[in-house]
């Protein structure tokens, strides 16, 4: 059940939301799937609810219709170079889910890239180079630009880790997390329908499908104007950047677990982990003492809620432990 205090900063973040021009449906969403992912990994609690919804205004990143169309044509380009499997689900994945997705991790490079500008006046480029899903993302800024410097290669490794709004992980597969020396947590804020919306908005629906449907008899005018009035308007996304993790901060050789708990009744019965920090590897989960005290004979399966059944080596880091002030930020620029 919600917390009374929960709900009020729902509402006001839905009023953020409002101001900058979304539709009452997309700001209830968005801001509950915002709301609902930081309270759960306690990024947000009732203690911080002042700082953190000043931070989130401050981290809030707002795109333009032309900046979404640069994500969605680079996204279709580069969803060509990526897996067709789904390594959560083990399905595979078509053309036009892989482009959603690759469209998704472009809107959080724009998105964090203008945040730089807007907040810091530091230019950035990001590398784009085409590959393997694995091998590729997520991607390094390439270069830096400071104000008053020109074009340079950074020092440190930085890297933009995109995830939805209802995302609370930064999640590095694999060897990923040798990959870079700083990993930035990006959250676009799209609804399900925004890219049938966006070819609605630019009448690829309306100039081209729909005078297809009338040639081969499948679509009539009252047909036409149900299915356009169906498809919401369009409304370029928010992205949100709550924070980063610099690799040389950290102790990887034992994970953080900070929230969770014992689940589930009799054969289904689960550890399930909601917020942390490291590398988590069966083994090094299960020596954990919290998971110990939970788990003596190690006999419960082990969940990291919502995105993973069972601990597979992965980096992660909840949303909590990211690193996020503007000191913080400063003081990593400073270092790139």
């Amino acid at each position: 059940m919600m917390k009374h205090w929960e709900a009020e900063v729902r509402e006001e973040v839905k009023r953020v939301m409002r101001k900058h021009g979304l539709r009452k449906e997309t700001a209830e969403d968005l801001s509950k799937k915002l709301v609902r992912s930081a309270t759960r990994v306690g990024e947000l609690i009732r203690e911080n609810v002042a700082e953190w919804l000043s931070r989130l205004q401050d981290r809030l990143v707002w795109l333009n219709t032309e900046e979404y169309a640069t994500a969605v044509i680079r996204g279709l380009s580069l969803a060509f170079s990526y897996a067709s499997i789904d390594f959560r689900t083990g399905g595979e994945r078509d053309l036009l889910q892989k482009w959603a997705d690759s469209t998704r991790g472009e809107l959080g490079e724009i998105g964090f890239v203008k945040f730089l500008k807007e907040h810091f006046g530091v230019e950035a480029r990001v590398d784009k180079t085409r590959g393997p899903l694995e091998k590729y993302l997520p991607r390094d800024i390439s270069e830096i630009k400071k104000p008053g410097a020109n074009w340079t290669k950074p020092r440190l490794r930085v890297s933009i880790k995109d995830t939805k709004f209802q995302g609370a992980w930064l999640e590095l597969p694999g060897a990923q997390v040798q990959h870079s020396d700083v990993f930035v947590l990006v959250k676009s804020g799209v609804p399900i329908t925004h890219m049938i919306s966006f070819f609605k908005h630019i009448s690829i629906i309306r100039e081209k499908l729909f005078p297809l449907g009338r040639e081969i008899g499948v679509l009539t005018k009252e047909a036409e104007k149900e299915i356009w009035d169906l498809i919401p308007e369009f409304e370029p996304p928010p992205v949100y950047i709550p924070g980063f993790v610099e690799k040389a901060r950290l102790d990887l050789r034992v994970p953080i677990i900070a929230q969770c708990r014992l689940a589930g009744r009799k054969e289904k019965r689960r550890i399930e982990i909601y917020a942390g920090l490291g590398i988590f590897s069966e083994k090094a989960v299960r020596a954990h003492p919290k998971i110990k005290e939970l788990d003596p004979e190690g006999k419960y399966p082990i969940h990291i809620v919502p995105i993973k059944d069972r601990p597979d080596g992965s980096f992660l880091a909840s949303s909590g432990f990211l690193v996020k002030s503007k000191q913080d930020w400063l003081g990593l620029l400073e270092k790139i």
